[in-house]
């Protein structure tokens, strides 16, 4: 992605913020009327840093109390977390945090061009077999009717191709081991990959990787 695709995602991915309980956080944030401006700063600053939210994605996930670079500071307090940007800060629910790290990480992620070839990880599609699972890239972004969550990629096994419906290959973009090789790109795939994320946003729709039961 360009940075003008990057620009139009995370204008996108802004959208989120309205989708918050703004009444709730206003509470925790008595002494700061700033506090939804500064929740978009943090978005705009860093939802292009990817190794930056995954790192503090997995923070939130620990049990560290601290995560803190220069500019930057992430504390746990309770049920809460501050974000502290220099002169900037706002006060949200942990839930809430998380939830919005997830948003950032789905649609910030750059997906693999249809015809990709991909060694995807067997253990964690908990798939039997002797040889390494090698496939071709077939779809992507795949919303199951009815669902309230997508798929990252649909792809066919390589060599033997697919002969029943059963033989698709689902994966998250997580499973993949190594790229094999890497599919035609040109800027109508980029166009239709945004508009596909656009959907996916506008129906508050995330990848299964974060899908609760």
């Amino acid at each position: 992605m360009n940075d003008i695709q990057k620009n139009y995602l995370v204008g996108l991915i802004l959208k989120k913020v309205n989708l918050l309980d703004l009444e709730a956080i206003k509470e925790v944030n008595v002494d700061n009327d700033d506090y939804k401006k500064n929740i978009e700063m943090f978005v705009e600053e860093y939802a292009k840093e990817n190794a930056i939210i995954a790192d503090i994605y997995n923070f939130m996930q620990s049990e560290e109390a601290y995560y803190q670079l220069e500019t930057l500071k992430v504390e746990k307090i309770g049920l809460y977390v501050s974000v502290n940007m220099q002169d900037n800060y706002f006060t949200i629910g942990q839930t809430e945090f998380i939830e919005l790290l997830q948003f950032i990480e789905c649609y910030m992620r750059e997906y693999l061009p249809l015809g990709s070839v991909v060694k995807v990880n067997k253990e964690k599609l908990d798939i039997v077999s002797s040889k390494d699972l090698i496939v071709v890239i077939e779809q992507r972004m795949i919303h199951p009717k009815g669902k309230n969550y997508y798929l990252d990629y649909r792809a066919i096994p390589y060599p033997m191709g697919i002969f029943t419906e059963q033989m698709y290959v689902y994966f998250s973009v997580d499973d993949i081991d190594e790229i094999i090789f890497e599919g035609y790109s040109d800027p109508e795939n980029e166009g239709y990959e945004l508009a596909l994320k656009e959907s996916l946003i506008d129906n508050d729709i995330l990848a299964i990787t974060y899908h609760k039961d």
